[in-house]
């Protein structure tokens, strides 16, 4: 750890002070668009990504802003060394297509267009881009004097494109842009050249051209079309009158009577095989209904006859039923004998005799009119077959007839469009519809379109910041190095009790020159020029610097009381590897907390590599290790006797001893515990001072016994890595780390003005 130099007066002059405005004004907006990091409840939260990219920017900021200028002008000097080019726009409507020739609002119309209006608009923005206009317009400008022979695009280019900034105007197809308005059919033509008269010029050329260029196309059309629709005139004009002709001279041989749709003799003969049809099908229904009733009767002479088949045998059936009914009721009062009986038995008798006639002829009449239905039927039948041979020859004869006449319909149907096509063609060919006008003709642009020198610097800037911001974080992710306050409690997720930054000389004021200069975890060039009673009585050196307030940060941080329910007396200080600085650090803090009016004590815990007595010049003949070896109980006396009393009141020492080779199984004394716990009631804070933890189990052994333990991590040397595995041992024997302190920070990296002088933000 090094003190910090005595503070420079304020910078003189325009240059500096311009400077250090500029900074304070770059720290402002960065601090005010800083992300608030979000810290989980408990528990080791992983670092936050964007606040880590974020701090890395801000502490390249000066590095991110160079590249960003230098690439501003390196595009700003770039730009003006181009040669400029010149933009001419004009505005043309596209039209509709004229569909008259050929009628071909016929074949696309509507939803059902064989090409829609989008491959329409398409096909004529490919036409403003095409060779063949781009080669009127050099002709016509050619013939005009606006442009030379050796302006047009040379011939056998397939890409037909020049340099667009080449010295001479040329025209070329890589130097018109075609950019349609969305949803309208308005297009904008955009010429580049390297002067802005004859970029107009080209661009209302080009406009002009185009539209010239789809009349002749049109006229062109228009008499190929009539030349066409003439030869197919005659042609169709010899095929209309043989198909007449053939059309009457088969009606005439074939004896069609008819040949107008209402005396079509198929139609006739049709209704009357019809007509015969349905009676044929009425008489198999009817001689159908007889043979089954005249079946059922010849089989089964006692079926029931129907009332309306035979009302006389019905009636005398009746007539039989009621006499016996009669008889019926005669036999339960009289004898067969009696006269009355007898007589309805003669009558029922006769009845019976009657029945068996009439149903005999009955059954004869319904025989004949079977037989006579029968041969109804067969005539109608007869009859049918004949109608449907007429039918099948007269329907054959008008098939063909119909297809005559459809070949005569078709040729007149031909001829007739035909004919209006070649009165339309004469229409069309001297109307000169053209496809589209101009809406905005070009005007010569008073101002460059390329280069751009503002926009171009614009671009370089934000590329360069950009890149400077790629460069930053790639240093940021590949430094491994906790080299700013924050980190450490981002990775660790303890709070940092304190920064103490590098400064010369120590605060330490009793540290040897000698020791002081030799020992690499101090510093380099470090150097003790103040007295402790200097340092007491408050030199304005000490007191008041930003180390001193530094490790009274720490202090502070320590004792509050708003950190834990329960007061920390016993606190374990150490690092994870060699050279953090932990025991300089542990010698301030001791300091300090015994100038604020604390019974402190310093416990000299490593002891293998014992510093606490070298930096307080105090003899290390009995310490620790002695109290330790002893096999006696511990006493008060003992414990005193190996006491080192500093020059500042209420700072005590108790340092390591004499060097043992058996300090691993030694610090596992119960002596220990005693020793701490006999400590825990004399002093109001035990600052114990042990090797590194990752590569002694010292820290981890003395951990066990205080109430917590405090992480030394130094400032561009202790790693990411290195802190997390410090931290894991303590996690794995259940002993959580009560915060950070970085150590030999060097905070001119980030300072800020407060009351005149140059002091070091956390």
């Amino acid at each position: 750890m090094q003190l910090i130099p005595e503070p420079s007066p304020p910078r003189n002059g325009d240059l500096a002070q311009g400077v250090s405005r500029l900074e304070r004004k770059l720290d402002e907006l960065l601090n005010s668009l800083e992300p608030v990091p979000y810290q989980a409840p408990g528990g080791d939260a992983p670092p936050n990504g964007l606040l880590t990219y974020w701090s890395a920017l801000k502490r390249r900021k000066f590095a991110v802003l160079l590249v960003g200028i230098a690439l501003a002008a390196a595009a700003w000097y770039y730009s003006n060394k181009q040669a400029k080019i010149y933009r001419a726009h004009t505005t043309l409507e596209i039209l509709e297509p004229d569909r008259g020739s050929m009628n071909m609002q016929n074949f696309s119309t509507g939803a059902n267009s064989l090409f829609s209006q989008e491959t329409y608009l398409e096909t004529q923005f490919s036409l403003l881009r095409s060779k063949s206009l781009l080669e009127r317009v050099g002709k016509r400008l050619l013939a005009a004097g606006v442009i030379t022979a050796a302006d047009l695009p040379a011939a056998g280019d397939p890409s037909n494109a020049t340099a667009p900034d080449r010295a001479d105007p040329a025209l070329s197809l890589a130097q018109i842009s075609i950019v349609p308005a969305r949803g309208t059919r308005l297009v904008e033509i955009t010429y580049s050249a390297n002067n802005p008269d004859l970029a107009a010029t080209i661009a209302n050329t080009l406009a002009s051209e185009y539209i010239q260029q789809d009349v002749d196309t049109r006229v062109n059309s228009v008499e190929q079309t009539r030349s066409w629709l003439q030869k197919q005139l005659e042609a169709t004009q010899q095929r209309l009158e043989g198909s007449e002709a053939r059309l009457q001279d088969y009606a005439k041989s074939s004896g069609l009577l008819y040949t107008s749709p209402k005396g079509n003799v198929a139609e006739q003969t049709e209704d009357k095989l019809q007509f015969l049809a349905r009676d044929l099908s009425e008489a198999q229904a009817k001689r159908a209904n007889l043979e089954a009733k005249y079946e059922i009767l010849v089989s089964s002479p006692d079926s029931k006859v129907e009332e309306a088949d035979s009302p006389a045998l019905h009636e005398i059936q009746s007539h039989l039923l009621d006499l016996r009914r009669q008889r019926a009721a005669l036999d339960s009062l009289y004898t067969p004998e009696y006269s009355k009986v007898k007589e309805l038995d003669a009558q029922i008798a006769a009845l019976q005799e009657g029945e068996t006639k009439e149903y005999n002829r009955w059954l004869l009449q319904l025989y004949s009119v079977y037989k006579t239905e029968q041969r109804h039927e067969k005539l109608l039948e007869d009859a049918y077959n004949r109608q449907a041979d007429v039918v099948g020859d007269q329907a054959s004869k008008a098939i063909h007839y119909n297809v005559l006449k459809r070949e005569v319909e078709t040729n007149r149907n031909l001829y007739d469009a035909l004919l209006g096509g070649m009165k339309e063609a004469g229409v069309n060919a001297s109307a000169r519809v053209r496809n589209a006008r101009v809406v905005d003709a070009a005007d010569p642009p008073l101002r460059p379109f390329s280069p751009r020198p503002v926009q171009t610097a614009a671009v370089g800037l934000i590329a360069g910041l950009m890149l400077g911001a790629v460069f930053a974080l790639v240093r940021e992710t590949s430094d491994r190095r906790v080299n700013s306050p924050g980190m450490a409690p981002s990775y660790l997720n303890v709070p940092e009790l304190g920064v103490i930054p590098s400064t010369k000389p120590h605060l330490l004021p009793t540290a040897r020159r000698s020791l002081l200069t030799a020992d690499g975890e101090n510093g380099s060039s470090a150097r003790s020029l103040t007295s402790l009673g200097g340092f007491m009585r408050g030199q304005p050196a000490l007191k008041g610097s930003p180390v001193f307030e530094a490790f009274h940060s720490v202090v502070t941080s320590i004792l509050s009381p708003g950190r834990s329910y329960n007061l920390r007396r016993v606190i374990v200080v150490t690092s994870g590897a060699l050279h953090e600085g932990k025991s300089t650090v542990i010698g301030n803090i001791g300091l300090m907390a015994a100038n604020i009016g604390r019974r402190v004590i310093m416990i000299d815990g490593d002891l293998r590599n014992p510093r606490l007595h070298h930096i307080y010049r105090a003899p290390n003949e009995k310490g620790l290790s002695e109290l330790l070896l002893k096999r006696n109980p511990l006493s008060e006396s003992d414990l005193t006797d190996s006491f080192w009393h500093t020059e500042v009141p209420g700072l005590t020492l108790l340092p390591s001893g004499k060097l043992t080779d058996s300090v691993a199984t030694l610090l596992h004394s119960q002596r220990l515990a005693e020793i701490i716990t006999q400590l825990r009631r004399d002093f109001d804070l035990v600052l114990i001072d042990t090797p590194p933890v990752l590569p002694f189990p010292d820290a981890r052994i003395f951990g066990k016994l205080a109430d917590a333990v405090i992480l030394v991590v130094r400032s561009g040397r202790t790693t990411r890595e290195l802190a997390l595995a410090a931290k894991a041992r303590f996690i794995e024997d259940g002993l959580p780390v009560f915060g950070t302190i970085l150590n030999d920070w060097n905070g001119k990296e980030a300072p800020y003005e407060y009351g005149g002088d140059h002091v070091y933000r956390r």
